[in-house]
């Protein structure tokens, strides 16, 4: 049994990682030999940075957004900390693009999601998702729904909206067989 074990090469952590941009800096501790054909345990550890990447992606917008309304609302624009900013996002985005191209799962829309809000499918209005009708329209809701199914669900209902309705001829009103007397 030692025997066999022995012929078995013993796999070591690999280091000197490089980006798919040529930078050194490691992508989730992955060589960089192994970024052209991953290995099962290399695509794991790429999966796992791929969703961190999503997530911090999705905090910078909202830190931006937030900043940037802060400096309009107090009056006190700074560009400098918003190009910070901004570079700080463009190098998650762009690392989060080469994954997904490294791992054949590109996102062509990117959603921001917010835990217990959702959108009409009618008419796009915020509410919560364990309410029952929506408070624009009255819309009955069937629960939360992603942002590109409301406006699908919106399309549709606009174009149904817009279609005409034949009209129904009103049916003429029929005379009674009997004069109805009134008793007197």
């Amino acid at each position: 049994m030692k025997d066999l074990l022995a012929r078995i090469p013993r796999r070591r952590r690999r280091s000197g990682a490089v980006r798919p941009d040529g930078s050194t800096t490691p992508i989730a501790g992955v060589d960089a030999a192994a970024v052209a054909s991953p290995s099962f345990r290399d695509r794991g550890r790429l999966r796992r940075r791929l969703r961190y990447l999503r997530r911090v992606r999705e905090l910078g917008f909202r830190d931006l957004g937030g900043l940037v309304f802060d400096q309009h609302r107090f009056n006190r624009p700074n560009e400098e900390l918003v190009r910070g900013k901004l570079a700080a996002l463009q190098a998650v985005d762009t690392e989060l693009r080469a994954l997904e191209v490294l791992l054949a799962d590109p996102r062509p829309l990117h959603e921001l999601r917010e835990p217990g809000i959702a959108a009409c499918a009618r008419c796009g209005a915020l509410h919560g998702t364990d309410a029952r009708f929506c408070p624009s329209c009255g819309l009955a809701i069937s629960g939360p729904r992603a942002v590109g199914e409301v406006s699908a669900a919106a399309q549709t209902a606009t174009a149904a909206a817009t279609t005409p309705v034949p009209a129904v001829p009103a049916a003429p009103a029929q005379q009674p067989d009997e004069p109805v007397h009134d008793g007197s």
